[in-house]
């Protein structure tokens, strides 16, 4: 059933039953709604920064290979590291890499399906599921509503089991968060597929979980068990639902799907759908599948109602077993090709149909030499009016397949009024994009060590430039020279693509400062180092007033691929409170969390650690320097750009974000 409230929003009842993958645990009753408790203390205003989606093109094998093989498979291996007690009652913690890993899970699925992520775990929330999850694994039994009888009773973890996705069973697992059961959804009671839609819900940014290893005698032990805060406060519920990939969720997914992750149940998502009339066939390599029709509950999530999860329908191919909690995954011998057509399903009463194919795949087998990438950039920070860039481009398949490589250097990656450089391959000429940034007006020149090639922001003189290639690495060095009109600091973003078609996407390589600079107040100077390779680092940045450095409120630094709050590590160091904010992976300032900077405090995001010990401010003049000791995770590895901006007591002034450094993030 579907708890309803007219014109405002409805709550789901998920269903539950048996979960996931042989010795898998047993999935309970999904959660009915709740109200959240507050968000987290509110922090001062920080300067906008630009967002965008954060999922798979899952139309490419090799993306979806290398996400699984490089993100969601290394997460089985977390250790959980659990610090509490059946007896006495003490239900613990677990290590924030094991919290991080279920993190990682619940966004890939995400990413997979196509909605908008990352999620971010709430600290608070996590706490009280990890007080559901001892309760589960004590009783041995699971329940939505445990009796306050219950061994290892506490009302947060009543509050916790009432709101959450949760899960036990026995033996090892390395189904880290049960986040697998919860896709894969097996079992008598999970016609709905809720859990999965739990977790597939577009506004959802805010999760917690819990986590209870197998503990107690080996004759009689008590379950592991795990619990995922799914269940959405009002205001959530009640914000617009962002943007998907598809207009649907779909699981599995259109595009190529690891068959780890596609059960007996499928199922399609649409808010606010009727499905009462609706109906789907599937077929594979020209032959029909037999499709069965899971029974589902009426539709009463029709407008002007909005439900979590959103309305789907449910159906089994080839008529697999759903009833057992054992899903053991079987390797297709070969790439295998599901095509889906779903009728007369209603939208505001207007039947439409939906067509797209999924493929199922072996991850661990075939794909092709990975695309070209861009390799290193050097100098990857540096200043003047001139400088030499040399930037190198591998390509797997040798650098004779490349045909283009791209250098772009702006504020922010836009071609228009930019230094906007191709280099082509095959014809070994240099070109450059005009003014206006159209790629289909350029002018250029053969690279043989004479002229020029300009725009209004560059020239490149070709005496002193060049490109050389050696088994599947291209060099290519530039002599650039910068106008004035053109000041500022520069982000250098690269990119190559071969002569098949395919292209590496730009990468963030380093910055450029190019006269005259920034001279207004509050002014983001720099940082030192200005670029690092390492997963441990200890930074000191630089900021200044006009009169005095105690004029100065709040500082930021922000780590990320682009200008971008979500999936960073975006750090706030508020200074009349000596006080370092970390925000949320959904990068909202509001929610983020802070540490007095003294002591043994530390505060973590998914992309990196800033520990109070080893930092330190520091005031002279008119100038603040703030060093901080950060440790970024390995899964934020990769080209990252670092900025820098300002803000003045009770926010009167606000510097614009300043490109000021670069980092190589490496993944261990």
């Amino acid at each position: 059933m579907k708890h309803c409230r007219n014109g405002a929003l409805v709550f789901g009842l998920l269903c539950g039953g048996m979960a996931v993958h042989a010795q898998g645990p047993i999935l309970g009753d999904a959660p009915t709604a709740s109200t959240l408790p507050g968000s987290l203390p509110p922090r001062a205003p920080t300067p906008e920064t630009t967002t965008g989606p954060n999922w798979y093109i899952i139309t490419s094998r090799q993306t979806v290979q290398n996400s699984w093989n490089n993100v969601f498979a290394p997460t089985s291996s977390a250790v959980m590291g659990w610090t509490g007690s059946v007896v006495p009652d003490n239900p613990g913690t677990t290590n924030q890499s094991y919290k991080d890993a279920v993190a990682t899970r619940i966004n890939w699925v995400r990413a997979m399906a196509g909605v908008p992520g990352p999620i971010t775990l709430d600290p608070t929330l996590s706490a009280k599921d990890q007080q559901a999850a001892l309760m589960m694994s004590a009783n041995m039994q699971l329940s939505h509503f445990p009796p306050m009888t219950w061994l290892d009773y506490s009302a947060d973890g009543a509050t916790a089991a009432a709101n959450s996705n949760i899960c036990a069973g026995f033996g090892a697992t390395t189904d880290v968060g049960c986040v697998l059961g919860y896709v894969i959804d097996n079992g008598a009671n999970n016609t709905t597929t809720g859990h999965r839609g739990n977790l597939l819900f577009p506004q959802t940014q805010t999760m917690g979980t819990g986590d209870v290893p197998q503990s107690g005698p080996a004759s009689n032990p008590y379950y592991y068990a795990n619990a995922i805060w799914v269940i959405q406060n009002s205001s959530v519920l009640l914000s617009p639902r962002p943007a998907t990939r598809d207009t649907f969720v779909a699981w599995p997914p259109p595009g190529y799907v690891p068959y780890q992750v596609v059960g007996p149940r499928w199922s399609f998502m649409y808010p606010q759908a009727d499905f009462s009339g609706a109906s789907v066939s599937m077929t594979s390599n020209g032959a029909v599948v037999p499709v069965r029709m899971e029974t589902l509950p009426a539709n009463n999530c029709l407008p002007p109602f909005v439900c979590q999860p959103e309305n789907s329908i449910v159906w089994v191919p080839n008529n697999q077993d759903t009833s057992s909690g054992l899903f053991t995954p079987v390797a297709p011998a070969s790439d295998t090709t599901y095509m889906v057509t779903i009728t007369n399903v209603k939208i505001n009463g207007t039947p439409q149909t939906f067509n797209y194919s999924v493929t199922v795949f072996d991850p661990s087998t075939g794909g092709t030499p990975g695309p070209p990438a861009p390799a290193s950039l050097s100098p990857s920070v540096s200043t003047g009016a001139n400088q030499t860039l040399t930037a190198t481009f591998n390509d797997p398949a040798g650098y004779q397949t490349l045909n283009v490589v791209n250098v772009l250097i702006n504020t922010f990656l836009d071609g228009r009024h930019a230094c906007y450089l191709a280099y082509s391959v095959p014809s070994n000429a240099l070109y450059i994009v005009g003014d206006i940034g159209d790629p289909t007006q350029i002018t250029g020149k053969v690279m043989d060590g004479t002229g020029t090639v300009s725009n209004s922001q560059c020239t490149v003189t070709l005496a002193g430039s060049s490109a050389m290639g050696s088994g599947t690495t291209l060099t290519l060095t530039l002599n650039l020279s910068f106008s004035t009109s053109f000041g500022g600091n520069k982000v250098i973003y690269t990119a190559a693509g071969d002569t098949s078609g395919n292209n590496s996407g730009w990468s963030t390589m380093g910055v450029h400062g190019v006269p005259p600079l920034p001279s207004t107040f509050p002014n983001p100077v720099g940082m030192s180092p200005s670029s690092g390779s390492t997963l441990n680092q200890t930074i000191t940045f630089t900021y200044q007033d006009q009169t005095t450095a105690g004029n100065l409120q709040t500082v930021w630094a922000l780590f990320n691929t682009a200008l971008d709050g979500r999936a960073a590590c975006y750090i706030a160091y508020y200074r009349p409170g000596n006080q370092v904010y970390l925000d949320p992976d959904n990068g909202d300032g509001n929610a983020a969390t802070s540490i007095p900077l003294t002591g043994n405090n530390t505060v973590s995001n998914s992309q990196c650690t800033v520990s109070a010990q080893g930092s330190q401010v520091q005031s002279s003049g008119n100038t603040l320097t703030v060093t901080l000791a950060i440790t970024f995770k390995p899964a934020f590895a990769g080209f990252k750009g670092v900025w820098l901006a300002a803000q003045t007591l009770n926010a009167v002034a606000t510097s614009p974000w300043q490109s000021l450094g670069a980092e190589v993030i490496p993944a261990h």
